[in-house]
């Protein structure tokens, strides 16, 4: 009988949260929310927390979370106070690490404007659990607690915060002792890399604090133009330093390559990849590798235009041929820069090599009779056999083709790390459409200025832009990778097909 007036109690309870919701009131965690939860478990509470052993704790854990999955009236406030509840009864407890833990992807869900909150729990977690641990049980703690820490060492560089990373690297070095003995050796490197990413972040502030002060200083402007380059990525922000620049070649090269790939000539993107390389001979690890990819690229362009003079075509072909074979099994290591908290574990990605090429290829294909107004969505399966000869693009940025055709641009989108992309497909009265990896993204007149996140692995991901009948002939595709703020272009580097 008891049991059940608990129930009812828990559902009127419940009820009044709902009619506080729906009276503009949403009840702050930490005060109603808890309140009523105390009210429902606080017998429970006090017997779990006045025993010695972490079982009533683990065991009242799971209940609180199942309650919260099985009861649907509940506002997210309520919601989120039973799993952050449930997460601070488990998580002491070595046997409640899979219940914190479960807690722990609800609540990013719920509330992942609460991110860095939930991850302050779940390392706090992580150390208590690695500073009570012990024998093969400590070994893999310490293991736990290390990725934790290196992930958001990660996500500190790419935030820029070098006090955080620094304190990320003074948790984990002395962790590196107590991880098995064939582990050490890969999580000191990790260790070095931190120390690498919080030496190339100290060095930008400093080149940019000597800008700062004195703007025409073109030695410190020289400089960072590499750095952003080779170490950052960011051509565009290197671009605005351009100006300042005291090396004749560096400002030339440096404004190049800030430019869309589609539009330089042949010559341009032959001098690029040389460029490229010099960039990538005088770095190390995973920029000396970025650099070489991105030579790679540009030398790909230049032969595609078909209009380099013999030698050069002799000798882009030659380093385009040596660079895919040293490219082809080295791993694409994901840049600290672009990290995110969403990214998944790093993976080999591959390198365009072989028959891709830069570039969509676009085939038109005839309108089909049910086409008519906005019933104009075909899926591009099941739309014919293409008509007339197929064309390249070199971007999506705003393609064309016969506006009383349907057309597809095709092909591959290498994505630099995994994580989540924004993307966003449109034309005249959005009759168009996205897919990737064969998936809808975008859909058709789905609304003009509706972004649709995924998340997406690193390397070679197809891509679909598709422009119905009747929408004008042309489409603008967008994104917005990670670490990057707002909408813009799909960079045309990122962009190949295939070749019969």
């Amino acid at each position: 009988m008891a049991s059940l007036t608990q129930s009812q109690l828990f559902w009127s309870l419940c009820l009044s949260i709902v009619c506080l919701s729906i009276c503009c009131v949403e009840p702050a965690f930490g005060n109603e929310a808890d309140s009523l939860i105390n009210d429902v478990y606080g017998t429970k509470l006090k017997k779990a927390r006045a025993t010695s052993t972490g079982d009533d704790d683990i065991k009242l854990a799971g209940e609180m979370v199942g309650q919260a999955e099985r009861t649907a009236d509940l506002t997210p406030t309520l919601r989120v106070a039973l799993y952050a509840h449930a997460f601070d009864l488990a998580s002491p407890h070595p046997g409640g690490m899979a219940t914190a833990l479960k807690a722990l992807v609800k609540l990013n869900k719920l509330a992942p404007d609460r991110r860095a909150e939930w991850n302050a729990k779940e390392l706090e977690m992580l150390r208590l659990q690695y500073l009570r641990a012990k024998g093969v049980a400590r070994s893999i703690a310490a293991e736990h607690y290390l990725d934790q820490l290196i992930r958001n060492a990660r996500n500190f560089a790419a935030k820029r915060q070098i006090a955080e990373l620094d304190d990320a690297r003074r948790r984990a070095a002395p962790v590196v002792r107590d991880v098995p003995q064939n582990q050490r050796a890969g999580y000191t490197e990790k260790i070095k890399a931190i120390n690498d990413w919080r030496r190339v972040l100290q060095r930008r502030k400093t080149l940019e604090e000597r800008l700062a002060k004195k703007p025409d200083d073109g030695i410190a402007a020289d400089e960072l133009v590499k750095l952003l380059i080779v170490e950052f990525e960011d051509s565009t922000k290197a671009k605005e330093i351009v100006p300042a620049c005291k090396d004749a070649a560096l400002k030339a090269n440096a404004t190049l390559a800030a430019m869309d790939a589609a539009e330089l000539s042949a010559d341009q993107s032959f001098d690029l990849a040389n460029w490229y390389i010099q960039l990538g001979r005088a770095a190390q690890g995973h920029s000396s590798t970025w650099m070489r990819r991105k030579a790679l690229a540009y030398f790909e362009r230049a032969l595609a235009k078909q209009s380099l003079e013999a030698k050069k075509k002799f000798k882009a072909t030659v380093t385009r041929d040596e660079l895919a074979k040293a490219l082809k099994n080295e791993p694409f290591v994901q840049s600290p820069w672009n990290a995110t908290t969403d990214s998944s574990p790093p993976n080999r990605a591959a390198v365009p090599v072989g028959n891709l090429r830069p570039g969509l290829i676009v085939h038109q294909y005839a309108r089909i009779s049910t086409q008519k107004g906005n019933s104009g969505f075909i899926h591009p399966d099941k739309l014919g056999q293409p008509i007339g000869q197929p064309k390249t693009i070199g971007n999506v940025r705003n393609w064309h083709y016969d506006a009383g055709k349907n057309a597809v641009a095709s092909g591959y989108l290498l994505l630099p790390v995994a994580g989540r992309y924004k993307f966003n497909s449109n034309n005249f009265y959005d009759r168009n459409a996205l897919f990737i990896n064969d998936k809808r993204v975008c859909g058709y007149r789905d609304g003009e200025g509706k972004q649709v996140a995924v998340m997406l692995p690193k390397g070679l991901v197809r891509i679909s832009s598709v422009g119905y009948v009747d929408g004008r002939g042309s489409v603008q595709v967008r994104w917005r990778p990670p670490g990057q703020e707002g909408m813009g272009p799909i960079p045309s580097e990122m962009l190949f097909h295939k070749t019969p």
